[in-house]
């Protein structure tokens, strides 16, 4: 299993907590060790086989029944069976995200069509981003600066909203969060602007809102109404009162 993207797609993508992440990465290992590698599994069967070895109830434990799988359990071997059964969950939500992005990574970057009728234009001087033949960077680049400079329009719920994934997928139809905060000291961005091993947000417009920084995504894709670039131009639109 790729214990490194998977850490850094529970952490940037989801928002766990360091220790917590560590942890599923762990209970991830531990499956492998005993039961083989997960991404074999996801080949053969998306682990479909391997959850319901995973399958442990509180009926089993009552009737004191043996585990169908093959890990040691130490203490408790129904919350330890699902805690084991959650870490796999969690790959198999990592392996699928990752598939679906790669099929479609090739639609990053695409110049906007100007004859597109779902064209977005947002022409508030000195504060606004014109959606219309924008290439991505440059786009994020606008946002970027408006997020830092104007917030009296976008509020620190806006900011946090911006950096939880299911908003975003929800709101937006992204494939990550639009921002990831910076942690404190960190020097390398490095470690928070790749995802599955690709670069997935900008590590040069910095997004700063009283001394908390943020990096801005680079996964915009603009089609269609119902494309990520296309909702969140609209979503800035209304914030600012166009």
């Amino acid at each position: 299993m790729n214990t490194n993207d998977f850490y850094n797609w529970l952490v940037y993508v989801n928002h766990l907590q360091i220790n917590t992440a560590r942890s599923r990465v762990s209970n991830c290992l531990r499956v492998c060790r005993y039961e083989g590698d997960l991404d074999l599994h996801y080949t053969f069967d998306h682990c479909h086989s391997l959850l319901n070895r995973l399958e442990y109830t509180a009926s089993d434990l009552e009737r004191n029944m043996p585990p169908r799988h093959n890990i040691p359990i130490h203490g408790n071997i129904y919350n330890g069976t699902a805690t084991l059964r959650a870490a796999v969950q969690l790959y198999v939500r990592y392996r699928t995200e990752r598939e679906f992005h790669v099929m479609n990574r090739n639609n990053q970057d695409v110049i906007w069509n100007p004859h597109n009728q779902n064209r977005i234009n947002l022409n508030i001087p000195n504060r606004n981003v014109r959606d219309n033949g924008l290439q991505n960077r440059d786009f994020a680049r606008s946002v970027a600066q408006l997020l830092t400079n104007h917030t009296d329009i976008f509020t620190e719920e806006d900011i946090c909203n911006l950096t939880d994934l299911d908003y975003c997928r929800n709101s937006f139809n992204c494939h990550f969060p639009i921002l990831v905060e910076v942690p404190d000291g960190l020097r390398d961005y490095n470690v928070i602007t790749h995802v599955w091993g690709h670069r997935r947000f900008y590590d040069n417009f910095i997004i700063d809102r009283e001394g908390h920084k943020y990096l801005i995504s680079n996964d915009w894709y603009h089609q269609n109404a119902q494309s990520n670039r296309t909702l969140f131009a609209r979503w800035i639109n209304n914030k600012m009162g166009i």
